[in-house]
């Protein structure tokens, strides 16, 4: 760490020339990189349009802060912006042009000052001079300083005559304006005082008494509760509920602490209400968001889920919250630091938003019609520079000391490297639960790992010892390391979580991550910038249904292990990529837009419309139309499995029951003297058997991946297990399947449409065969709950589970049946004639819709189970299943 100019400050009191220690110290830029996934994501930043605005983007390539004309505004924020972004980013990936991008920035600025001590686009010209525009400049000089300390003397020089020059400025009343006044607590020295610790406190207590008072305006009693374009500010200032500035203004609270030396100003971690750890802890009056921000589209708009924020807000709210929790030593603000990193910054718009295109009406007060528009500046240009400090800064925070930098605390979970004392963390979180870290020392400390708040349970082992439960003090999981090699290896479970919003409805989470439908969409390019062919502005429209309620009852999360041994598709944050996903009932529902382009509230107690199905809901960041707070119905049962008992005279022969059997075998020797033989072969010839029974009504698409890479070849869900065949049973005299499907209604060979020649859909029957009481996972989750992904589920399971559920298989001929090929509508399939019977031998499964007299059936005993799997395979092709039976007839 080098040098000075640093975060917040907010509270008044007797000040002190010294500031109070926090209770955690950041690590220098560099020591801190990122590794596998997270790394890739700095990667595609960099390569995409965050990498090269230096090239052509007029705001930074002619920028007024190197010798250009270009700007927007006269808080000149535009490149110094860009250049606080840059710098970490650029050390972070080692890109050697953008590093000397940098240092040209660094040197034009200070090369300029002039010899009042102000420094920036304003010397030589008659331009308003303000400070805002100077503290991301700032910044930047510090992160390169820590990078090379040659500049040290040289920064520090420039840091202390601008201080003076802003001193005497606030003395006259200049240098602050309406805005500036919002943005004033970034201005606080750490290191090299070099003796002006008085002068330095004495500006601080200035930009105070000149600025917001964020300690007021985050108090409960003033947070307003509805969007604020219909509210007066009870200060007379507008800008005080600037999304962005609100979240830049989180700093000034922990810096008043540091600036008065006050304990209670450790208050501010209980005061502030958009800081706080969970939406449930706001109430109404704090409109905390589900994705752990706050709704601010400009100003804050409340909690409507049409609504949105902005891209700043989030990377600003990080920054702000790591500092707090520097501060405080906190947890609730990492957690929250964590969930917003994860959920917000991959994308952050709207929580239901349908497309993204010109909007009429428009819902923002503030913003453009087309504000919500994919591309390089649909409205305000202060998010294209700005956007691209957030990863850098989560990573460069992912690590802290103590004060006295004997013991290491890893904050944010994540894959990282330090070269502190060369701490490698392997891991896909959050897009898995384990994290294994290697710790290479040479003298004993200790080393701390913050257990989020959203963990149950879980575990971490030294080396090859046996696990042992966390036990964390106060969300510190703290490890006593020796000298020389050791692993950590944790295991952080955190179950699926249902959060109330409004309206009634209700937000999915697991672990950091926020989990929404993703609405499919078209890509239309409706703007191309003249200066650079790939930065082009993106419509999306929808195309797919998205009017869903939810049971989240239902919810059930799926992960791929798989993925554990393969590097994470790149770029991660987009459609099918995660593997991690939760499932849940849901129906189509009446959901009416509020204007062309953006949906009404979701509706209250609403009716289904559309059969029950099952949905997939991906990581909120994957998605870009999206539905993530939903309306909520209670499922009313989608399956029945029982022993057929009674006759249902208006849809179905008569079934008998083992009771009818033993009637009918009475009557016959009680009336006729007919031998027993003769009586089983009436019996079979009229096909009079009792039965068990199961069915499903539930609308499952199963799609197949199938492309190169992709860790699914085919899809396979069991859908539907028959009871089972009573023990009892002399033999098994039919097994009948009915189901109602179609494929996805395009592709393949155009002489099989209409047939089910050359699908790549099907159906497979498999006997469950069981040995003892024991149920395996799969059959008794379908029975008792929902169809399953084999490939995805099975992959969660040990190698003993896996190998369990297939030896209760028993190895038959097969039958099966495809889909109608190239039909979206549903067929029926109950019809023998509709039966494949060239099927190869050695099939692992039995396949086929109906069997009496056949090897299937022959195979089948007392204590069986049918089981019914659904397939798919090669690219998109999807068995979109809308109901199943299976019927099982015995002998006694």
């Amino acid at each position: 760490m080098a040098v000075g100019l640093f975060l917040p400050f907010v509270a008044l009191g007797a000040a002190a020339s010294s500031l109070a220690p926090p209770q955690f110290t950041a690590l220098p830029l560099g020591e801190i990189r990122p590794t596998a996934w997270l790394y890739d994501q700095l990667v595609v930043q960099t390569d995409g349009v965050a990498g090269h605005m230096h090239e052509f983007y007029d705001l930074v390539k002619n920028t007024d802060w190197w010798g250009g004309d270009s700007y927007y505004s006269y808080l000149e924020e535009a490149g110094s912006y860009w250049f606080n972004a840059m710098v970490p980013n650029s050390v972070l990936v080692n890109n050697t042009e953008l590093i000397l991008k940098t240092y040209d920035f660094l040197e034009y600025v200070l090369d300029h000052q002039d010899e009042t001590g102000w420094l920036g686009p304003e010397v030589g010209t008659e331009k308003p001079r303000f400070l805002w525009g100077r503290y991301p400049f700032f910044f930047g000089a510090i992160q390169l300083v820590e990078v090379d300390p040659s500049l040290t003397d040289r920064v520090v020089d420039a840091m202390h005559r601008f201080v003076k020059v802003a001193n005497k400025m606030l003395k006259r009343g200049e240098g602050v304006d309406d805005w500036a006044a919002t943005r004033w607590e970034d201005l606080l020295y750490d290191n090299h005082p070099e003796g002006q610790e008085e002068l330095l406190v004495d500006t601080m207590i200035l930009l105070k008494w000149t600025g917001a008072p964020w300690e007021t305006i985050f108090a409960e009693e003033y947070f307003p509760t509805v969007a604020v374009e219909t509210l007066e500010n009870p200060f007379g200032q507008e800008l005080f509920w600037h999304g962005v500035n609100m979240a830049e203004g989180m700093k000034a609270l922990p810096a008043t602490y540091r600036f008065t030396h006050n304990a209670s100003g450790a208050s501010f971690s209980a005061d502030c209400v958009p800081c706080s750890n969970s939406t449930a802890d706001l109430d109404a009056a704090s409109k905390g968001w589900d994705l752990m921000a706050f709704g601010a589209d400009e100003m804050l708009s409340g909690l409507a889920a049409a609504r949105g924020s902005e891209l700043c807000l989030v990377v600003e709210l990080m920054f702000s919250g790591s500092y707090l929790y520097q501060v405080s030593g906190d947890l609730k603000y990492a957690d929250r630091v964590e969930r917003v990193t994860y959920v917000g910054t991959p994308i952050f718009q709207q929580q239901n938003q349908i497309a993204a295109k010109n909007m009429t009406p428009n819902p923002f007060p503030e913003d453009g019609s087309e504000s919500n528009i994919f591309g390089l500046e649909p409205n305000y240009p202060c998010c294209t520079v700005n956007f691209p400090q957030g990863w850098p800064k989560f990573i460069t925070n992912a690590f802290v000391t103590t004060p006295d930098r004997t013991s290491l605390v890893h904050v944010y979970l994540g894959p990282f490297h330090v070269s502190t004392i060369l701490a490698g963390v392997e891991t896909q979180y959050p897009f898995s639960d384990v994290l294994v870290t290697t710790v290479t020392a040479t003298k004993p400390f200790m080393y701390y790992v913050r257990i989020p708040s959203w963990i149950t349970g879980g575990s971490f082992a030294l080396d090859d010892e046996p696990p042992e439960t966390l036990k964390p003090l106060e969300g510190l999981l703290g490890i006593y390391i020796t000298p020389g090699k050791r692993r950590i290896t944790l295991a952080l479970p955190s179950p699926i979580s249902i959060e109330s919003r409004p309206n009634s409805s209700v937000a999915i989470h697991r672990g950091p991550l926020n989990y929404a439908f993703d609405i499919e969409r078209t890509e239309t390019v409706i703007k191309t910038d003249p200066r650079e062919a790939h930065a082009v502005d993106l419509q999306l429209d929808p195309v797919g249904a998205w009017q869903y309620a939810i049971d989240p009852s239902t919810a059930k999360y799926h992960y791929d292990s798989r993925s554990e041994s393969n590097a994470l598709p790149s770029p991660i944050w987009e459609s099918g990529r995660p593997p991690v996903s939760i499932s849940v009932l849901a129906c189509l529902i009446d959901w009416p837009l509020a204007g062309d382009t953006f949906p009404a509230d979701p509706p209250e107690d609403p009716e289904c419309v559309g059969e029950e199905k099952i949905i997939a809901l991906t990581p909120y960041g994957a998605t870009k139309l999206r539905i993530s707070e939903f309306p909520v119905f209670k499922s009313k049962g989608l399956r029945g499995s029982k022993e057929i008992s009674a006759p249902d005279a208006a849809t179905h022969d008569y079934v008998p029951t083992e009771k009818d059997i033993h009637r009918l075998r009475n009557l016959f020797f009680s009336t006729i003297d007919i031998p027993s033989e003769i009586i089983e072969i009436i019996v079979d010839m009229a096909e009079y058997w009792p039965s068990v029974h199961s069915e499903r009504f539930l609308d499952v698409a199963v799609k197949s991946e199938g492309r190169q890479g992709s860790p699914y070849p085919m899809a396979e869900w069991c859908y539907l297990v028959s009871p089972r065949v009573p023990s009892h049973a002399r033999s098994v005299k039919a097994v009948t399947i009915q189901t109602e499907s179609c494929d996805q209604g395009w592709g393949g060979e155009p002489e099989h449409r209409g047939t089910r020649n050359g699908s790549w859909t099907w159906f497979e029957a498999a006997i469950i065969r069981l040995d003892d009481d024991s149920v395996p996972w799969w059959v008794s989750e379908v029975e008792n709950n929902l169809p399953v992904d084999l490939y995805r589920e099975g992959l969660e399971r040990s190698l003993e589970e896996r190998n369990a559920a297939v030896s209760c298989e028993v190895p038959s001929p097969t039958w099966i049946v495809h889909d109608v090929h190239g039909e979206r509508r549903a067929w029926t399939t109950e019809d023998p004639k509709d039966i494949d019977n060239d099927i190869p031998p050695g099939h692992r499964h039995a396949r086929g819709i109906y069997g009496r007299e056949a090897d299937f059936v022959d195979l089948m005993q007392g204590g069986d189970r049918v089981a019914l799997l659904v397939m798919a395979k090669f690219p998109l092709w999807t068995n979109h299943v809308r109901q199943a039976s299976i019927t099982v007839q015995y002998s006694i």
